[in-house]
């Protein structure tokens, strides 16, 4: 497994990435967001960072590629 790590500040550009519809990939799960819609997303994790004014780069994304071996123990469950 490799995993690469980033932070930033902006949570549009990091919602269109994983989400893009070219990649294929799924929305298994969701607890206090909005998932109707993109902009919906942002929004609320927008409204989650104001609870702590304090914290300034809010956006930290972890991308996991594992190897092609794996594949029949990754599961969405």
């Amino acid at each position: 497994m490799i995993a690469k790590i980033m932070k930033g500040s902006g949570f549009k550009g990091v919602i269109n990435y994983i989400l893009d519809p070219k990649k294929g990939t799924e929305l298994i799960d969701s607890f206090g967001v909005r998932t109707d819609s993109i902009s919906h997303i942002v929004q609320s994790f927008i409204d989650q960072t104001k609870l702590n004014p304090r914290v300034s780069r809010v956006v930290g994304h972890i991308s996991l590629s594992f190897s092609i071996q794996d594949s029949s123990k990754l599961i969405n469950e």
